[in-house]
């Protein structure tokens, strides 16, 4: 883990950051920024509470789902492309409403990423009805700025596109 900057936070933080990224999705982040990794998994209410009463301060996740919406419409732009070099740009649009729509990130994010386990939220956080397509948003966004446009698609590709029912490119 990025040990310059480990002290700043509290061990519940480190704990299930670190349990996420390395062991879960088995992203070694020793030389990454440490900050991306928390605010990724990081809803609004807990860092404003933690805010208020900590000297250091974490960024939520809203920031990092911006960007990593648009880099899950590219991936998955791409993956049409792959799939289908003469596709319209219709079926591209109706391709990333498919795979990119709410509804199928937060399955994702409860289902196959478990994100109950590792968000950081207070414990009234756990009826938000968008906070797990955040965090998987904002997980991409996060993957990308740390490692880059590949390990982002290899990201997508196997726990969005693997797990959601195939959509036909032609």
């Amino acid at each position: 883990m990025a040990k310059h900057s480990v002290a700043r936070y509290n061990k519940e933080i480190i704990e299930k950051v670190h349990t996420f990224y390395h062991d879960v999705l088995k992203i070694d982040f020793s030389s990454d920024n440490l900050n991306y990794y928390i605010q990724s998994l990081t809803l609004t209410s807990y860092a404003k509470e933690y805010n208020d009463i900590s000297k250091t301060k974490i960024n939520d996740n809203r920031g990092l789902a911006t960007l990593g919406d648009a880099v899950l419409d590219a991936c998955i732009s791409k993956l049409a492309f792959l799939a289908n070099p003469y596709i319209s740009r219709g079926k591209v649009t109706d391709c990333k409403k498919h795979y990119g729509r709410n509804e199928n990130l937060n399955r994702i994010g409860k289902e196959y990423l478990k994100l109950n386990n590792y968000l950081l939220k207070k414990s009234s956080d756990n009826t938000l009805k968008k906070a797990h397509a955040t965090a998987v948003e904002a997980i991409i966004g996060c993957i990308f700025l740390n490692k880059g446009f590949d390990q982002a698609f290899a990201f997508v590709n196997e726990y969005i596109i693997m797990n959601t029912e195939t959509f036909d490119f032609n």
